[in-house]
């Protein structure tokens, strides 16, 4: 069975083709099969060691890069690191499934709440600091100037 493109549209025909050659591929077909895979890897529901592991990663890089950060959400964060950090390997925060970036953003805030009670006077840690017009939660970095640290209250 051969596939054939109704009302063929050669504007869309000659995007497509710029963008394989931009993302250097050597055929469409190449192009499309890229396509379809980063889809189904967008979709795929991940492993809650997978997503561990990326929160862990996020929490490490975001108090190792605190300079760079007043306030942020998970998802400026995430992208952060996308761009900056070589060690940080995980699909593009555009690639997620929206169901997979929900996840990922409350199991973030459980985690940097389990997080900061771990913490000894001195170290660093991620804390809750609301939520913003879009109600994204939003996090600082905050040094323990006493013996246990509360995400939820001012020290």
């Amino acid at each position: 069975m051969q596939l054939s493109i109704e009302n063929a549209n050669l504007d869309l025909i000659i995007k497509v083709c710029t963008k394989a050659k931009s993302n250097n591929f050597t055929t469409i077909s190449e192009y499309l099969i890229f396509l379809v895979e980063q889809d189904l890897n967008a979709n795929r529901k991940l492993s809650e060691e997978y997503i561990y592991s990326i929160i862990e990663n996020l929490i490490n890089l975001a108090i190792q890069n605190r300079k760079d950060f007043l306030e942020f959400t998970m998802q400026e964060l995430y992208t952060y690191c996308i761009k900056n950090e070589e060690k940080f390997h995980y699909p593009k925060w555009s690639n997620l499934n929206r169901s997979v970036r929900i996840i990922l953003g409350k199991k973030f805030k459980s985690e940097i709440l389990k997080h900061s009670k771990k913490v000894e006077k001195g170290e660093f840690y991620l804390k809750f600091a609301g939520l913003n017009i879009n109600n994204s939660a939003l996090y600082t970095i905050e040094r323990v100037n006493t013996i246990s640290a509360n995400p939820l209250v001012s020290l």
